[in-house]
């Protein structure tokens, strides 16, 4: 049975990063034209974050016009500021289950991670859970309402279970501070799953927080073939 991988290539606006994703797939490819197709995806991307970067640097009011012409189909995600663009390949073409960061570009290989909503800890109240092979992170949810609900950075994260050993850690203090001020580790706000589902490339749990000494968003983030979480805090405000 032949092996296919599909590839997905993201950039996220706010901080210029892009990220190409490959998860597992039947689908025939031909090598020399996904080649074509990755390079001109990624061409396209780096551009886009070019023109982002430049009108960043040129302040508030500044806008710019981009004209562009692409194949194939991109994904806007207003969660995560991103555009993403899916590809298929085989397991030669990438390192499968993979992780890798070049500049602004994250590879990032595979399709073993799911995203859920699920009751971990028994209170009859569904915690915020993302998962692949290696590791389980369970996180508090907070829901969305009006007006925003209580929130602590350092109750957010749950637990994580190294899964090969069946080890759990619990966090002591996963507070996040702004500028090392305290006054920013709580506030009101919510947390939220950007995607549910199974054989994802990675799983994302937002954090809102809006205190008395900002506005910010936290993105834990959790790749297929990842034994760690990745914690991104953008928005400052």
């Amino acid at each position: 049975m032949n092996v296919l991988l599909s590839l997905a290539v993201v950039v996220t606006i706010a901080v210029a990063s892009i990220y190409v994703v490959l998860t597992e797939t039947r689908a025939a490819v031909d090598s020399a034209s996904l080649a074509g197709e990755f390079s001109d995806a990624e061409s396209f991307l780096k551009s886009l974050d070019n023109q982002i970067m430049e009108v960043q640097k040129e302040g508030p009011g500044s806008r710019r016009l981009f004209p562009f012409s692409v194949s194939g189909g991109y994904e806007v995600s207003d969660a995560e500021d991103s555009v993403i663009r899916e590809m298929q390949s085989s397991p030669e073409f990438v390192q499968y289950q993979s992780s890798v960061l070049s500049e602004n570009i994250v590879f990032v290989s595979g399709s073993q991670s799911s995203c859920f909503e699920r009751d971990e800890s028994g209170d009859g109240l569904n915690e915020l859970v993302m998962e692949n092979p290696y590791i389980k992170a369970v996180f508090r949810k907070t829901a969305r309402a009006s007006p925003l609900a209580t929130i602590r950075t350092n109750e957010t994260i749950i637990s994580m279970q190294e899964k090969s050993g069946g080890n759990t850690v619990s966090f002591v203090n996963s507070s996040v501070l702004i500028d090392g001020n305290s006054t920013s580790s709580s506030g009101s706000g919510y947390t939220e799953l950007l995607k549910t589902g199974s054989n994802k490339p990675f799983c994302t749990v937002r954090m809102f927080v809006n205190s008395t000494a900002g506005v910010y968003d936290v993105f834990y983030t959790l790749y297929s073939s990842s034994d760690f979480i990745v914690a991104d805090v953008r928005n400052i405000r």
